[in-house]
């Protein structure tokens, strides 16, 4: 099959080449590199407004569904704990297993590369976790979930894991029957490995 392009000759003699337009296909990758970035401000702030709207509101159904007073304030506790750690991050120092355990669980499940060095402190001279640490279940129980959440050559925390087994095993037949039903359930998934909905 053969072609025909006709050219038009113009007035300085030369011919006119008439070419076919492309028809590229458009981009698989669509609008997603396109850097746009003239209402970001607006956003954040939106969001930020947005986020602590959603703060007050989950305040006040917690609170709403507590049904004593003292319910209400280890709410309300947990809570200002919870938002102050969310907000300054970087200064959990104290030297409570539990905080220390639950920020690093919540950070690394978010995608954040936190150091597990921070566990460190809770070791003696000898270089073993200090055994006044297994004194409290629930604080075992929130190290034992957070040391689930190490990465390949972080060896504090396989440490971690198995001194948390060892100790919430040994402990488990002997502490009430609430916190015994959430060790053993640890023991048997952690949490971050089960469907939340089903864990709640």
């Amino acid at each position: 099959m053969s072609m025909e392009v006709s050219g038009a000759t113009p007035q300085n003699g030369k011919p006119d080449v008439i070419r076919r337009k492309a028809n590229f296909h458009p981009s698989i990758l669509g609008d997603r590199f396109i850097n746009y970035t003239s209402k970001d401000k607006e956003i954040h702030a939106r969001k930020v407004r947005e986020v602590e709207e959603l703060k007050e509101k989950a305040r006040k159904e917690l609170l709403a569904s507590a049904s004593h007073l003292s319910q209400q304030l280890e709410i309300e506790e947990a809570l200002e704990h919870m938002y102050a750690t969310y907000n300054d991050s970087n200064n959990v120092e104290d030297d409570d297993i539990y905080n220390v355990a639950i920020c690093f669980r919540l950070l690394r499940q978010q995608g954040f590369n936190v150091s597990c060095d921070t566990f460190n402190k809770f070791k003696d001279k000898d270089g073993q976790f200090k055994e006044s640490l297994a004194s409290n279940v629930k604080d075992m129980l929130a190290f034992y979930e957070a040391a689930h959440l190490r990465m390949h050559g972080e060896g504090i925390l396989d440490e971690a894991l198995e001194f948390t087994t060892t100790h919430l095993k040994s402990t488990v037949s002997a502490i009430c029957n609430l916190l015994a039903k959430q060790v053993t359930r640890a023991l048997k998934q952690p949490l971050h490995k089960g469907i939340p909905w089903l864990e709640a």
